[in-house]
């Protein structure tokens, strides 16, 4: 009986986690609701930086199109058979990638609005995984 109920329950595990992911693909794939996504993401540091709606849609742009890139990077670390960045190696990754983001934002936003934009990203990048053991759940790099 017990035997039989893990088995319901890792079927039950799977199927949701199966139909959790082709949901998220969904999403992911329709990229106005991705739009909306970051827009939602970054209303409250674009306020607080007092951009226009022109400042704001084009930097939701260069934003986009730089996750983007980083995205495919991942993806093609992963289809290599590369092993997760540690810490130091996503920090050696992320410093580039915010030299470029200041040279790209230089064309629609003053210097002060690039630092703060910048601050906020920093403050609020996922850390990576946590150790289970301390209550945390882990993250994504």
């Amino acid at each position: 009986m017990k035997k039989r109920l893990m088995n319901f329950t890792r079927n039950s595990i799977v199927a949701s986690s199966l139909a959790l992911a082709s949901s998220a693909g969904f999403v992911y794939a329709d990229d106005e609701l991705n739009r909306e996504w970051a827009e939602e993401r970054f209303d409250y540091i674009f306020t607080e930086l007092a951009l226009t709606d022109s400042e704001r849609a084009a930097t939701l742009d260069i934003l986009q199109a730089q996750m983007g890139e980083m995205r495919e990077q991942r993806r093609a670390m992963h289809d290599a058979g590369a092993e997760r960045p540690t810490p130091e190696q996503r920090e050696a990754l992320r410093t580039p990638a915010y030299a470029t983001l200041s040279d790209q934002l230089e064309t629609v936003l003053q210097e002060d609005q690039i630092k703060g934009l910048i601050t906020y990203l920093s403050a609020h990048q996922p850390r990576g995984r946590m150790d289970k053991r301390m209550g945390h759940h882990g993250g994504r790099y």
